[in-house]
């Protein structure tokens, strides 16, 4: 069974040509399709999914404000990595299910990079990274302070020198 509308219902022309929305088998997006040229239709697929619509069948790709690679396609914006970890389960990931970057990097989408894990799970590992990072700012501080001792001349290193 599927749903079905007059053109002026939905904005397409011709007004009085009913039309029936119908399910992207690929995408799972919908679309609408006239109902005199459904029997017609060679695929049911939509126009992205075939290649004959604006992304010839590649969503669009770019970075999100919070540095995160977004895919832009039917309308839709999602998550690049939470589109690659779904297509790796073979499921849609549950709303209480997060996709942490291993190294950090938002846009290293590779899935060795990736990994599943609970919203109160990466709250944890990241709590537990910022408590590392704490520790050692701390000790780097001891370390410099330790250098800075009276009658110690220390001879600091540009970065890209090695010392001999």
């Amino acid at each position: 069974m599927f749903v079905t509308a007059y053109g002026r219902e939905i904005g397409r022309k011709p007004h009085n040509r009913i039309f029936a929305k119908i399910l992207c088998p690929a995408c799972h997006g919908t679309r609408w399709i006239s109902l005199t040229h459904a029997k017609e239709a060679k695929t049911p697929k939509c126009r992205v999914c075939t290649g004959k619509g604006y992304f010839k069948g590649v969503p669009r790709r770019r970075i999100n404000g919070h540095g995160y690679v977004i895919l832009e396609a039917h309308g839709k914006t999602i998550m690049e990595h939470r589109s690659i970890i779904e297509q790796h389960l073979g499921r849609a990931l549950q709303r209480s299910e997060v996709v942490h970057h291993i190294n950090g990097r938002k846009t290293d989408n590779r899935l060795e990079n990736l990994v599943v894990l609970s919203i109160e799970d990466h709250q944890n590992l990241h709590k537990e990274q910022a408590e590392q990072i704490r520790l050692l700012l701390w000790r780097i501080k001891q370390l410099e302070e330790k250098l800075a001792a009276p009658g110690l001349e220390v001879k600091r290193c540009p970065p890209d020198q090695t010392v001999k």
